[in-house]
């Protein structure tokens, strides 16, 4: 009986992670296909709800992988924008720029 309960909690993870997928790849689609955003408190609330709060550790990678891209919008937009430096500041990378 105990190992049907460990193969009946397996499949209910692997049911809840895909649900989750479903629901990112219409976020994705939705942003990408629009005008809208995801602005600072949207994306806190995901975090929150999503990472912080996950149920699984897939799940929780597949949604930190998914706000990470969709908040660095600067290395996916065309044209002008901050430089190297300035992106690394504004992702928590790297040390502030001194130069001047």
């Amino acid at each position: 009986a105990a190992a049907g309960g460990a193969g009946e909690a397996e499949g209910i993870e692997t049911a809840h992670l895909r649900e989750v997928t479903v629901r990112i790849e219409f976020l994705k689609f939705v942003l990408s296909h629009s005008g809208l955003i995801l602005d600072t408190y949207q994306a806190l609330s995901l975090w929150r709800i999503m990472v912080s709060s996950a149920f699984t550790e897939p799940e929780r990678d597949s949604v930190y992988d998914w706000l990470r891209a969709v908040c660095e919008p600067e290395a996916a937009a065309p044209g002008p924008g901050p430089g190297p430096q300035e992106r690394g500041r504004a992702g928590g990378e790297g040390p502030p720029n001194t130069d001047g």
